[in-house]
């Protein structure tokens, strides 16, 4: 085998020096039939070539001139992918072709990695990269989908969709759905992470985001969302929107619009832009301390990646349509049993009431911020809202009478341990060994010498949940 140098040393002497082939041969040290070869080959290209009637075949014959020598394999490679490997893998393709004729579009397609570790259950020796070379043969054989490149207008557009995101935090593994709003004329995203995906999230974030901007677009764009689209009508297949999301959006002066289904790339905006976001904050990032250490980064990475997106942003926020309307105030009511922790459970968390209602069913309004409880029309008290899962909200003042009693309940107790911090650092420095006389101080029945702040503390710690709600209208949940 000789190299490319060897090769123009051959064609150089024979036509720049007019040497024969056996004095280059000899010159050399090269076979003569080596010599010959490249010569002819030569020959032929250059013919090749001053026949060429177009650039492209002129710069193919060029470079076969001058390129590297080139040289038939004695051996053909002997591929991993056998023929009873090749049987199975199209009988797999061939039922992921079936489902999608029974279900219709899905997005349970069948992967490179789902089939190499289907291969390796029947027990074929094959690598994943000759499965993925395989499946990208396959689907280079499939139509390739088309779409048509937009443009928008600054503030007329604003594109709407949730995401999953798995993280650890406080050493636990959690779910969180992290909101998407992205701006097509700016190419701004806003997200922020929630607890779940139901229409509470859906109003709440909605309302943050406009006052993140200062107004509201002419459009928002939205999946076919549960909460947000609760029927079709049938035959017209005319979708019926939540109530609560047509009053936000007639308050705020939005239009609602939704994709077709299964049509992701009528917003492919806010598509791209939550997987990248997703990406690019938690591929490497994942492990948080706690939930207020996440939330935080959240917030700095969104100030980073709009940073570079200032100028049209300002553009875009001095087109949208400015508030004329203090804050949207969503709530939403029920009913609710006050169990024999006197603790109410609304949306898988937990709010404690004075103990003398355990039994009775109480009513409760939600808005985005609180819970207030009422008996009848009469408030009870107000907690802020907890936006986890199997959360606490407690008060001491709730449990005069059973604490009086029980004074050894209180240490291991859940209502000492989400008390305020200030509380629980005043019962462990004074009263630790003494559950009795922390909460004799704590009723009012006698004074401690180190009291004076801390008595202060401790009454609000009673008296935080009096204030009243503002009147609103609601919906049930």
């Amino acid at each position: 085998m000789i190299n490319m140098i060897e090769k123009n040393g051959i064609i150089s002497m024979h036509i720049h020096e007019q040497k024969s082939k056996r004095e280059i041969s000899r010159i050399l040290g090269i076979s003569r039939n080596t010599v010959d070869k490249y010569i002819s080959e030569y020959e032929s290209n250059l013919k090749a070539l001053k026949e060429s009637e177009h650039d492209y075949e002129s710069r193919v014959h060029q470079q076969s001139l001058l390129g590297k020598p080139t040289y038939k394999r004695t051996k053909p490679n002997r591929s991993a992918f056998t023929d009873q490997m090749k049987i199975e893998f199209n009988q797999m393709i061939e039922e992921d072709k079936r489902r999608d004729e029974l279900l219709g579009d899905n997005k349970q397609k069948l992967s490179a990695a789902k089939i190499y570790r289907e291969l390796r259950k029947k027990g074929y020796e094959v690598s994943q990269s000759t499965v993925e070379r395989a499946f990208r043969a396959y689907k280079e054989t499939l139509p390739k989908e088309v779409y048509i490149k937009q443009t928008y207008d600054p503030g007329k557009r604003a594109e709407y969709d949730f995401h999953q995101v798995k993280l650890i935090v406080e050493g636990v593994k959690k779910t969180y759905h992290q909101v998407t709003i992205a701006l097509p004329y700016s190419d701004v995203y806003w997200f922020k992470l929630y607890h779940d995906e139901t229409r509470h999230t859906l109003i709440k974030s909605i309302i943050e985001f406009i006052e993140f901007m200062g107004g509201t677009f002419e459009s928002m764009v939205f999946d076919n969302l549960s909460p947000l689209v609760k029927h079709y009508v049938l035959r017209k297949q005319d979708k019926v929107y939540d109530e609560e999301l047509i009053k936000l959006s007639t308050y705020y002066g939005f239009k609602i619009s939704t994709c077709n289904a299964r049509s992701g790339w009528e917003k492919g905006s806010v598509e791209n832009g939550g997987k990248y976001v997703r990406k690019d904050l938690f591929s490497l990032n994942y492990r948080f301390d706690d939930e207020a250490e996440l939330m935080s980064y959240v917030t700095s990475e969104q100030i980073k990646i709009n940073h570079s997106k200032a100028t049209k942003f300002e553009t875009e926020k001095a087109s949208i349509k400015r508030l004329q309307v203090p804050r949207y105030i969503y709530a939403s009511e029920g009913i609710s049993i006050v169990n024999s922790y006197s603790l109410v459970t609304i949306s898988n968390n937990h709010y404690s009431v004075p103990e003398r209602y355990v039994g009775k069913a109480i009513r409760y309004v939600k808005t985005t911020e609180t819970i207030a409880l009422y008996d009848g029309t009469k408030l009870i008290c107000k907690h802020g809202l907890l936006s986890g899962r199997n959360d606490h909200s407690m008060s001491l003042g709730h449990y005069e009478k059973t604490l009086k009693r029980k004074p050894g309940a209180l240490p291991n107790s859940v209502l000492l341990k989400v008390s305020s911090e200030e509380t629980k650092r005043y019962y462990e420095t004074f009263c630790h060994e003494d559950p009795k006389a922390f909460l004799e101080h704590l009723y009012g029945k006698v004074e401690l010498k180190e009291d004076n702040e801390m008595a202060r503390i401790l009454e609000n710690q009673i008296q935080g949940f009096n204030a009243l709600i503002p009147e609103v209208s609601y919906g049930r949940d």
